[in-house]
């Protein structure tokens, strides 16, 4: 009697140990592959350069490789770096844009800004493109665009 409550303790703890190992190697692929998709962001966020532009320090956030000035058109730099981030990762970029006013003077310029990403798992490369306006509140106007480029 001890001795079948002996073997099926042992079977018990053995399952447990080996369910538990199993686990462990669980989360350090799991692990491993966010770190790779992680370095693969950042390494393709470097690569990612923009026609014409200037470093700029306009540009604020978390995990940001560059941020520079242009004086093309929102539109115009989005398609460019969306072209420049597919040459580089042979990945299709998802690109988003949305109209919005400036200026604190009623009617405001309306502008676009657009946010452009490739994802890598649970990582990825993410550009923002917004407005560069110049001029008073009462007579705004777009001179170019500042580019954010982040990888997380």
């Amino acid at each position: 009697m001890i001795r079948g409550r002996l073997f099926v303790g042992g079977i018990a703890l053995s399952i447990g140990v080996v369910g538990l190992g199993a686990f462990e190697a669980v989360q350090i692929e799991h692990h491993r592959r966010d770190a790779q998709h992680l370095a693969t962001a950042t390494r393709v966020a470097h690569l990612v350069r923009v026609p014409d532009s200037t470093p700029s320090d306009a540009c604020h956030g978390d995990d940001q490789v560059s941020c520079v000035a242009t004086t093309t058109t929102v539109a115009r730099t989005a398609a460019d770096v969306a072209a420049e981030m597919k040459s580089v990762s042979g990945e299709q970029p998802r690109t988003r844009c949305f109209p919005h006013r400036v200026g604190v003077l009623s009617p405001g310029l309306l502008v676009s800004s657009c946010v452009i990403d490739i994802h890598y798992g649970r990582r990825g490369v993410f550009v923002w493109v917004g407005p560069v306006t110049a001029g008073n509140p009462r007579h705004l106007i777009a001179t170019g665009a500042t580019v954010s480029v982040s990888a997380s």
